[in-house]
Formats: C-alpha cells, structure tokens, sequence
C-alpha cells in the first residue's frame, strides 16, 4: 500500500518517522536533473522489515543510487555546393529556451576542421547552429538560412548518442572583367596588348590580353579583388601610352556575389 510520496533534501536523504510495523519499500519516480529514473525493478529499493514489540526507536536505512545520465554528442557536417567538405566556417550554438531568449553555448567561434565537422558535448537540450562565416570562397547566409534545423538531446538516456547536422554552403560567384579599346569615332580597335593586375603588396601580374574585333578583353572567373589593365601595346597605327595614361580605372569584384558580374 502507498504511504505517500517524498522528495530527497539537500543531504540526499528522506526520513520517514513513527512508522508502525511492517514491511516498507521506496520506488524512485524521478530522479535528480541530471540523473536517469530508473524503470521497473530498478526503481525499487530493498524492503526491510520493521519489527513489532520494539522497546526503542530504531533505524532502518536503505541506500540507493543513481546512474549519471549521459551527455548528447552533437555533429555538424559542413559541405560546398560539389559535397567537399569544409573547413573554416564559423558558427555559433544555441539552445533552444521556453518563453525567453535562446541560450548561446560557445564563448568563441566554433569553426569547422578539415573534415568539415564540428563536434561537441552537450547536456539533454533542443540546440541548433547558427553560421557566422563562411570559409573563404563561399557565401556567408543570412537569416533562416544561417540555421540549421533544431535537434533535441533526450534527458534520461544511458548511452552517449550522436546527433548529426548537415548544412551546405552556396560557392560565391567569381566576377568577370570586360575592356573595351576604342579609336577616334568610337572604333573598336583589334590588336591593343594589356596587362592585368589584382592590386596588393606588390600589385601581382595575372596575366596578358590583346583585344580582339569587337575590340574587346574579356576575363572569366575572377576571384574577388581589385583589378586593373596597364596598355603595353597600341595596334599599328596608335601611340602606346606611358605612365599612368597606360593604366585603366580600377575596379573591385566583390566578395560573397551569388551571381557572376560584369566589371
């Protein structure tokens, strides 16, 4: 028959007095934050047996313990637009809170190793990541497309399990550089020679051009930078200009663009 329910103090114990004679067990019906309940006849202590006819108050001890409960082991894998894994993209963890802000775990950035993983402990939870940066070559996302979905760590299990996230970045797209060489009236003029440089510490060469008919250069898939052609040749006929009256205006591909740009 059920005497009554209890909870244990800060000491751990329960103490029942002025229990009459008979038989007594306790069954655990929850444990402790951070502790499994146990179920069926693990939940029950040993009985023990209070005499009858008794002179003096007595003691009865049972001791009971309980299994730590074990951590979830959370697993982002992050890939490019052709599935390569990828290092070096930031992120933040979150988990998730009833009716107030959610909590952000990591006190600095959580970034991706060589295999594109993340891994990390973490106590029973509902948690997402939230991308901060991406790893060079690829868009940062903004928004619901920074997160990823939400994954809840169960309270109570007894084996660590893995829970795994899967997120992908989007390639940024690299720009393109169009020179047009023009004579007197406007004339596409065939045969000029260019170099183009990205600007740095020193201005790097990336390459020499001639215009063709239509008077054109025009330059695929250029990462992001500043750029800018120097005139080495004029076509027959021209004067090849010197100093700075060689050098183009100076144009910036921009970074994290999710479609190709004519500059």
């Amino acid at each position: 028959k059920k005497r009554g329910s209890y909870v244990t103090g800060k000491d751990g114990k329960i103490t029942v007095d002025n229990v009459e004679p008979g038989s007594y067990y306790f069954v655990e019906t929850e444990a402790p934050s951070g502790y499994v309940t146990p179920a069926g006849t693990a939940a029950k202590t040993e009985t023990v047996v209070v005499e009858a006819g008794q002179a003096s108050v007595v003691l009865y001890t049972i001791n009971v313990s309980n299994t730590k409960e074990n951590e979830g082991k959370l697993k982002l894998v992050k890939t490019g637009t052709d599935g390569k894994k990828l290092a070096g993209a930031e992120f933040d963890l979150y988990r998730v809170e009833d009716g107030k802000a959610d909590t952000k775990i990591n006190k600095v950035p959580l970034v991706t190793d060589e295999n594109g993983t993340i891994e990390i402990s973490v106590d029973p939870g509902s948690y997402y990541f939230e991308e901060t940066k991406a790893p060079a070559g690829y868009v940062t996302p903004s928004g619901a497309a920074a997160r990823t979905e939400i994954k809840t760590v169960e309270a109570g299990q007894t084996e660590v399990k893995t829970y795994t996230f899967e997120m992908s970045n989007t390639e940024e797209s690299k720009g393109k550089l169009e020179l047009v060489k023009t004579g007197a009236e406007g004339k596409a003029l065939e045969g000029a020679k260019f170099d183009l440089y990205k600007v740095g510490d020193p201005d790097e060469n990336r390459g020499s051009y001639v215009t063709g008919k239509d008077g054109k250069i025009t330059v695929d898939n250029v990462e992001p930078g500043s750029y800018y052609f120097v005139e080495t040749e004029a076509p027959s006929g021209y004067v090849t200009p010197g100093g700075e009256a060689a050098r183009t205006e100076t144009k910036t591909v921009k970074a994290g663009q999710k479609e190709k740009l004519t500059y």
